[in-house]
């Protein structure tokens, strides 16, 4: 390990003359008035911080934990091969540096040095790129919170950095801040208005426009774009128990989690949605590249306070979920898949499209026949239905001007999470037509055994004649129904659509907007328990749908 602070200084400082000191602070601060733009801010800066410090060199770098990344700013004095003095993309992970963990930690700093036999072996490879002997690096404050880091080297010809030069070097690093802070007030106000303010990870904001960016590559290019949804499981426990403050600590030491993990996958963006909900937006990656990262993380989070453990769902367009035309579809993917998790415990991910592992499935399938179990049976509606109704009207209570195709997709999605049913689909009857439309879908996992006709009722586009099918031209003028494949006798239209689409069963409930008539249907497999009973509830929350859309 590289040398770490002690509590105190021991001797050793390199600097005696305070007055050679006090100008040398007074520099900073002058030069970073001086600045007109922010790249001779940064450089300035540096200059002055090189000439404090008498060192070979300077880098001042941003901490950013939605990215799990040191970049740097600016490096100024006599640079090694691979360093620039404005670099474009000069990072690193935070999770490879032993020194960088005073980052998260907010300790003192620390001191490295190629005679140090105990120094972190990527902290010595990187003196040896740059040409040095000895480095100290020290957090720069600004708000209470680490920004970022400065970074001082020096040659093997000169005294090397100690402890003792750690007092000097924080001093220095406070007048870089207030430098910062005083020339880039306006930008930094800029950044801060895309972090979230408790964790300094990306907000919401920041991860809708990041996820929006990286769907139009995912329609133009093709380029895969994946999101985990990540829920802290003991949260509220722990603000009851403990006290907000403890909750707050909780989430701060999740967000240093997410930081890591994101550190893992180059280019990808950890936030806080809100609450105790955080995601994870990657792209150009896999599931099955992502998966290790985020088990990874689910086993770390075992470790946080109280053992609160996270419920982890990811949803990536590598998989077979349905069409993906806009963040909301496939940050619903990815929240139906954490729903998922959370209900069974699961300490793994849950992956939208994907099957559930045994004894994942096990515990839903029976949780979801609570939910589903028919009223005729004389038994009373279970707190999971309810659980599931309060949940969807919510979500709808999120959305009150988002379309009726929008909403009807929110409903769908959380339904088929509650009840881990197979897919889920919204159709619609244009004004005047006599005809049904497919829209949108989303799958929870592969379909068993679709037929060779299946993409006459399931492709997104296909189109039907309702005259084909009574029962679906009677429900999307306001009503509900259910299909199961071994009714008998059954409907024998709605009979193919099941072994077409390679299911068991569906719900369907519609209802009418302005012109246009709406279908949505829910599909049930051999994974997931009969849905009888489910119809009039599903009707009940399509009509609320409806009514409050856009």
């Amino acid at each position: 390990m590289s040398l770490r602070a002690p509590p105190a200084t021991d001797g050793g400082v390199n600097r005696t003359d305070a007055v050679a000191q006090l100008r040398a602070l007074h520099a900073i601060t002058r030069v970073s008035s001086e600045a007109s733009n922010d790249d001779d801010l940064l450089r300035w800066t540096a200059s002055a911080a090189q000439r404090a410090l008498q060192a070979a060199s300077i880098s001042i770098e941003r901490f950013e934990r939605e990215h799990g990344v040191l970049r740097t700013l600016v490096s100024v004095g006599d640079l090694g091969p691979t360093e620039r003095e404005l670099p474009e993309h000069e990072t690193y992970a935070i999770n490879e540096y032993a020194t960088l963990e005073f980052l998260e930690s907010g300790g003192r700093g620390a001191v490295t040095s190629l005679e140090d036999p105990e120094a972190h072996p990527s902290e010595l490879e990187l003196l040896r790129i740059l040409g040095k002997h000895s480095a100290v690096d020290v957090p720069i404050f600004l708000d209470g919170a680490v920004w970022g880091e400065l970074f001082a080297t020096r040659f093997a010809d000169m005294e090397p950095f100690t402890y003792g030069d750690l007092d000097f070097a924080e001093a220095v690093a406070a007048q870089v801040a207030a430098g910062i802070a005083q020339g880039a007030h306006a930008r930094r106000l800029e950044v801060l208005a895309r972090l979230d303010p408790l964790t300094g990870l990306a907000n919401r904001s920041a991860v809708e426009e990041r996820l929006d960016r990286a769907i139009d590559a995912y329609t133009l290019r093709g380029r895969t774009v994946s999101v985990a949804v990540c829920d802290v499981n003991a949260l509220k426990p722990v603000n009851d128990e403990l006290g907000h403050d403890a909750g707050d600590r909780l989430l701060t030491r999740t967000a240093e989690l997410l930081s890591r993990a994101a550190a893992r996958l180059p280019g990808s963006l950890a936030g806080r949605l809100g609450g105790d909900e955080f995601a994870l937006v990657v792209e150009g990656v896999s599931t099955d590249e992502l998966l290790p990262v985020l088990l990874d993380l689910c086993q770390q989070a075992r470790e946080l306070p109280q053992g609160a453990g996270l419920s982890c769902g990811v949803a990536s367009t590598s998989d077979p979920i349905g069409h993906v035309g806009t963040p909301g579809d496939l940050l619903r993917l990815a929240d139906g898949a954490q729903y998922r998790a959370k209900r069974s415990d699961a300490d793994q991910p849950v992956v939208a499209g994907r099957p559930l592992a045994p004894d994942v499935a096990a515990v839903l399938s029976s949780e979801a026949g609570s939910i589903v179990r028919s009223p005729r049976a004389g038994r009373r509606p279970s707190d999971a239905s309810h659980a599931m109704v309060a949940q969807v009207v919510g979500l709808l209570d999120g959305k009150p001007r988002a379309s009726a195709l929008d909403r009807l997709a929110t409903v769908g999605a959380a339904v088929v999470a509650a009840t881990d049913a197979g897919a889920w689909w919204v159709s619609v009857v244009p004004a005047g037509a006599d005809t049904l439309h497919s829209l949108r879908y989303g799958s929870s996992r592969p379909a068993a055994a679709p037929g060779q006709l299946w993409r006459q009722y399931f492709e997104l586009g296909a189109v039907l004649a309702l005259a084909q099918f009574p029962d679906t031209e009677r429900v999307v003028t306001g009503g509900w129904a259910e299909h199961r494949l071994d009714d008998v006798p059954g409907d024998p239209a709605e009979h193919e659509v099941l072994r077409q689409g390679g299911y068991l069963g569906m719900v369907a409930a519609g209802g009418a907007r302005r012109e246009e008539r709406w279908l949505l249907e829910i599909f049930a497999d051999d994974q997931c328990p009969p849905m009888t009973g489910l119809g009039p509830t599903l009707r009940v929350l399509v009509a609320l749908a409806l009514a409050e859309a856009g």
